[in-house]
């Protein structure tokens, strides 16, 4: 068959198959895929080696063909040419599986239009084939190279320092049974040339909290300071808090593209 599991891949109808017979004399064989036929009923007839092959066995083969999704039963029985033309008694089973598709998903969060970040991962999925989903997937960048995270229904690759631009992966994945499943990952990095905004400002009883339109690095002081030597707020967040200890408030932001907020005075 195609792989040690007897598994075929997905609308595969035919397979070649070889068996080797221990026999003290020239053999015969056949299949039929009813179970208990005598030998002379059966319908399918195997070609069979003249001579031994190894020194010890015969070899025999066909094409089983009308192979269909799910279990494929054979049963194979065999005879030598002797004087008394010894036959098996019991059927040989042999069994083969049809596998279904394979598919393959990229979900909503892979990376897709444009991204602002040099930090992503390629993310996929898949269901059906051999082992419902369970795959080996690769991505294709100047060769192809497996998924850190795969051989399973779920694949991930984590990608870090990339430069603005564009980007294509092909991605494939790989069953059991051979059935592959292709897709593609396209996306762009861009550059943030946008400041972060002021949304709102509110306090409580002890704290300051101011909240931004995107993920920013916030800092503080009583007066006008240089960004990086004020006392820090929260990092890569949109919401900051300050303790309620200044009449006077100056605070300065910037995201992960080094865009600056316009500096917030806050007056108590």
């Amino acid at each position: 068959s195609e792989n040690e599991f007897n598994l075929l891949k997905h609308n595969q109808t035919k397979v070649a198959i070889t068996t080797l017979v221990l026999d003290s004399s020239q053999i015969e064989c056949k299949y039929s895929k009813e179970p208990g036929k005598r030998y002379e009923t059966m319908e399918k007839e195997l070609t069979c080696s003249d001579t031994r092959t190894d020194e010890i066995n015969f070899d025999c083969h066909t094409i089983l063909e009308n192979l269909v999704e799910g279990e494929n039963l054979f049963f194979f029985k065999c005879k030598d040419l002797s004087e008394k033309q010894n036959e098996n008694k019991q059927d040989y089973i042999f069994t083969l599986t049809g596998t279904s598709q394979l598919i393959l998903t990229i979900p909503p969060e892979a990376p897709s239009g444009t991204i602002y970040s040099d930090d992503t991962a390629l993310i996929a999925s898949t269901a059906g084939g051999a082992e419902n989903g369970k795959a080996s997937c690769q991505y294709f960048s100047n060769s192809w190279i497996k998924f850190e995270n795969t051989d399973a229904s779920t694949h991930s690759q984590p990608l870090a320092n990339l430069v603005k631009g564009d980007y294509s992966y092909s991605i494939r994945c790989l069953d059991l049974a051979g059935n592959e499943a292709t897709g593609k990952i396209e996306f762009t990095v861009g550059e943030d040339l946008e400041e972060p905004r002021l949304v709102y400002v509110y306090k409580d009883f002890s704290n300051l909290f101011i909240i931004l339109n995107e993920a920013s690095t916030c800092e503080y002081s009583s007066q006008d300071f240089v960004f990086g030597q004020g006392t820090k707020m929260s990092e890569l967040s949109t919401t900051h808090s300050a303790p309620l200890q200044f009449s006077n408030y100056m605070i300065k932001c910037q995201d992960e593209f080094q865009n600056d907020l316009e500096p917030i005075e806050i007056i108590i």
